[in-house]
């Protein structure tokens, strides 16, 4: 899925980095070519995203995952999406 994402939601994003390993959480940019006409040429788009890699045994925390779901739910995601993020939840 590609979405704006505005300064202020960065900000949001990003309230989460210091719950994280140095270096599992980065912003980076990315390049997009959205579907178009077999006639047209298609258009690149700069996105600016976050990137998570593995960092040892690191899981994100309820929290995080209930953010993230949230934003599942509200657009409608497949069912399998939100079955996958609420298999990272942390066991007890």
């Amino acid at each position: 899925m590609v979405f704006e994402i505005t300064p202020e939601d960065l900000k949001l994003i990003d309230q989460y980095g210091d719950e994280v390993p140095p270096g599992a959480f980065r912003h980076c940019t990315v390049n997009v070519y959205p579907e178009h006409e077999g006639n047209q040429a298609p258009q690149k788009e700069m996105v600016t995203t976050h990137v998570a890699k593995p960092a040892g045994r690191f899981k994100p925390q309820d929290h995080y995952i209930d953010f993230v779901v949230a934003g599942i739910k509200h657009w409608k995601l497949p069912q399998e999406c939100l079955a996958w993020w609420e298999d990272q939840r942390p066991r007890r």
